[in-house]
Formats: C-alpha cells, sequence, structure tokens
C-alpha cells in the first residue's frame, strides 16, 4: 500500500518541485474544505432565530 510515511517524506524533501506542488495541493485543500463549511454555514443560518438576546 504505497511507501511509508518516513519515506515519503525523504522523497517529498529532496525535490524542491514536488515539495511545492504538494503546499499548492495542501492550500487548495484547506481552501475548499473552508468555502464548503462556510457555504453550509449559510444554508442553515436562519436570521429570525438569533443566538443572543440583547
Amino acid at each position: 500500500m504505497g511507501l511509508p510515511w518516513y519515506r515519503v517524506h525523504a522523497v517529498v524533501l529532496n525535490d524542491p518541485g514536488r515539495l511545492l506542488s504538494i503546499h499548492i495541493m495542501h492550500t487548495a485543500l484547506v481552501a475548499g474544505w473552508v468555502g464548503s463549511m462556510a457555504l453550509y454555514d449559510l444554508v442553515i443560518f436562519d436570521p429570525s432565530n438569533p443566538v443572543i438576546d440583547l
């Protein structure tokens, strides 16, 4: 099932292009997750139901 994690890290650290591409892919993954959670929060948001009654 692929390489162990320490072998993958050694391969990635020795190849700057691959390291950069993995950072970009990770950033895209996190940004996609944040965007989907923001859309989910907008879908379930109900302005007539306040969280804090002042």
